[in-house]
C-alpha cells in the first residue's frame, strides 16, 4: 500500500530530523547507521 510506505517514510524523515535537532530517546528499532 502506497499509504503505508508514505507514512513510514514520513516517520523516518521526522525521526532523522528530530535527531539532528537534538538528543532523542534511544529506541530499539533505531539504527545506528541511520545517523549521517
Amino acid at each position: 500500500m502506497a499509504t503505508m510506505e508514505k507514512l513510514m517514510k514520513a516517520f523516518e524523515s521526522l525521526r532523522s530530523f528530530q535527531q539532528q535537532q537534538g538528543p532523542a530517546p534511544p529506541l530499539p528499532s533505531s539504527k545506528p547507521n541511520l545517523k549521517h
